[in-house]
């Protein structure tokens, strides 16, 4: 579950801290975040973002002086972001205390998000496996990581079992799988059920050149279409700056982030 900023309102909430929430009613034009975003201001804290910058700033200061006014109305401020990044957008922020109906209005806002993220499948639990665990795990998606060895299954993140093709076969149309598991064999058949499948976002294999031409030469025996093949991405990363397991996860999640992105927006 992944809604930040509904366990820290619930959070502030239940300890009876002050806090103002600042929201984005509406937006028209290029705008750093969407409508519905919510940003948490205490006297000392500030949690979430709406964009960042001094648009930012100012709001957090607005925020700040409400606060300490002790005013409980709710105020509406119209931001021209021309004034601060050179965008022609325009935001409406809402401004008001934090209460128990506007924590119901962040949650449902953060459950729709969520429901909307995508999958990514995570296959092997060693070194490179943890890595890149640790580098999704902040990230916008749903994060499975699937081990077939018994004695990986006491980690609460890791998802046990014997049955791997079963995950393949569950998994949403759009997904992202990772393959790196300790078995080259166990690669190939999740590889392979990923391709017959064909509605992957993106599948990632730890590996080399010649570990890319040796699954290509075998899928093609199957007789899995060109197209298909092509889009393995194998060393996972793109190209192979360093063996460090970090290293390599931090490219691979660069990697699965932009097979996810929607083709219908711009790149930032």
């Amino acid at each position: 579950m992944k809604r930040p900023i509904t366990e820290h309102a619930r959070r502030l909430l239940a300890q009876a801290i002050p806090a103002m929430v600042v929201e984005i009613k509406s937006t028209q034009g290029a705008t750093p975040r969407d409508k519905g975003t919510a940003m948490l201001v205490t006297a000392e804290t500030v949690h979430g973002s709406i964009g960042g910058g001094r648009m930012e700033w100012d709001a957090i200061n607005t925020a700040r002086k409400l606060l300490k006014s002790r005013d409980k109305n709710e105020h509406v401020l119209d931001v021209a972001l021309n004034a601060y990044q050179g965008r022609e957008g325009h935001l409406r922020l809402r401004i008001g205390v934090l209460t128990q109906s506007r924590l119901l209005n962040i949650e449902a806002f953060e459950t729709m998000e969520e429901a909307a993220m995508p999958t990514v499948l995570l296959f092997g639990a060693g070194p490179v496996g943890q890595s890149l665990m640790k580098a999704l795990a902040p990230l916008p998606l749903h994060s499975r990581w699937i081990e077939d060895r018994q004695h990986f299954a006491a980690g609460e993140e890791v998802v046990q079992t014997p049955h791997v093709l079963d995950e393949v076969a569950k998994a949403p149309a759009h997904s992202a799988f990772a393959v790196m598991t300790y078995s080259p064999t166990l690669d190939h058949l999740i590889c392979a059920s990923v391709l017959e499948r064909g509605d992957f976002a993106y599948l990632g294999v730890v590996g080399s050149e010649a570990r890319k031409q040796n699954l290509v030469a075998s899928f093609r025996q199957l007789q899995i279409p060109e197209a298909q093949i092509a889009r393995i991405a194998c060393p996972m990363g793109g190209a192979r700056l360093d063996k460090r397991p970090e290293v390599i996860a931090a490219l691979a999640a660069a990697e699965i982030l932009l097979a996810l992105a929607p083709q219908s927006e711009p790149p930032l």
